[in-house]
């Protein structure tokens, strides 16, 4: 999916994660980068989460409670490099759902 905002291309891909480890939210690409506009969860239960770029670690573990959201409009959250996929990391592996909005370059 994905909705264009003047010259822009907002796209969005679903999180529908269970299980422990890491799970790949947008696959990598070869001459792509990621820029994570929005991101929110929704989860069964509390969850340590790791936001990653390929293997590289973004943030540490964040415990998150049952309902989180968070949203920014200008700036990126988040910048994936080069054919490095957005992955979060799952500590428990409770039911994690939700949706990120993303710029691709």
């Amino acid at each position: 999916m994905s909705t264009t905002y003047g010259d822009f291309e907002i796209k969005e891909a679903i999180i529908n994660a269970t299980g422990a480890g890491e799970k790949t939210i947008i696959a990598a690409a070869a001459g792509k980068t990621y820029r994570i506009l929005a991101i929110f969860f929704y989860l069964a239960a509390a969850e340590a989460i790791t936001i990653k770029s390929g293997s590289t670690a973004l943030t540490g573990a964040m415990t998150i409670s049952s309902f989180e959201r968070d949203f920014t409009t200008a700036q990126p959250w988040f910048i994936c490099a080069d054919n490095e996929a957005f992955i979060i990391s799952l500590a428990t592996g409770g039911q994690t759902s939700g949706r990120v909005y993303y710029l691709e370059g």
